[in-house]
């Protein structure tokens, strides 16, 4: 059995919370540029720079909320990956499935909860120069936060697709 089937509901959720990071950056970075908010535009740069912080912020939790919102959907995918766990697991005779899905379910959820961690970070060192040299440190932290979550998507809907296989 191919390692694709096994993490299916891990790579479909991944897949949707890309979509998702991409439809919210985008709509949340034009609300100023159309002046969606009623509020004027920042007229000095330490404004500006506070209203990027303030935007990045609000970025993290909305990836992290709706990656978890992900993680938690029970649907097809997790369904056929929790049957396929299950089936995989089933030939094993020595050690007892029922552990190695424990210990399989905790790798996961242990990934998880740290990506989360990770998203509500700041990014590393590296990444924060290069957003700064390309003219905004923001950009390395939106960047870092939807990547990370999307990781928290894949892993958390395979650590649910584990938990339903137990």
């Amino acid at each position: 059995m191919s390692k694709r089937r096994i993490f299916k509901a891990g790579i479909v959720a991944a897949r949707r919370q890309l979509i998702a990071v991409l439809i919210v950056t985008v709509a949340v970075l034009l609300l100023p540029s159309h002046n969606l908010t009623g509020r004027d535009m920042p007229s000095t740069e330490s404004d500006a720079e506070a209203f990027r912080i303030a935007v990045s912020q609000l970025l993290k939790w909305a990836y992290l909320l709706i990656a978890v919102g992900l993680t938690l959907t029970t649907d097809r995918p997790v369904d056929l990956t929790a049957e396929r766990i299950r089936r995989a697991f089933s030939v094993i005779r020595r050690i007892a499935p029922e552990h190695i899905l424990k210990a399989l379910a905790f790798q996961l959820s242990l990934a998880t909860v740290m990506l989360a961690a990770f998203t509500l970070s700041t990014p590393p060192e590296l990444l924060a120069a290069l957003g700064r040299n390309l003219g905004c440190a923001c950009i390395a932290s939106i960047g870092w936060a939807g990547m990370m979550s999307v990781g928290v998507a894949f892993f958390g809907a395979s650590t649910h697709a584990v938990l339903k296989a137990l």
